[in-house]
């Protein structure tokens, strides 16, 4: 009886987890009703440069990052050059 319970209980549950749009038909994009009683700032009723201007932000940041990074590892690569050279000499000097 427990077992038919418990079987019961999470049927419930996943058939209540069943995904919900807010349009008809499916679509992931706000319904008729919501453009209606939407406010004009609404981010589905401004402009998509807004969105497109965002998107282009979050390039240009991360181009950012990857050239910071590009600098930083050409950084570490000429320590490490400088550091080999400088363990080289002292091997030199040594056996002199």
């Amino acid at each position: 009886m427990k077992r038919i319970a418990i079987i019961i209980v999470t049927l419930a549950l996943m058939l209540s987890s069943v995904p919900a749009f807010a349009a008809e038909g499916g679509t992931k994009s706000p319904s008729k009703k919501a453009y209606k009683h939407a406010n004009e700032k609404a981010a589905f009723k401004r402009s998509g440069d807004q969105l497109a201007a965002k998107k282009e932000a979050k390039k240009a940041k991360r181009e950012a990052r990857e050239a910071k990074r590009e600098v930083k590892k050409a950084k570490k690569a000429e320590r490490k050059a400088h550091h080999e050279e400088k363990k080289a000499l002292k091997k030199k000097a040594k056996k002199e």
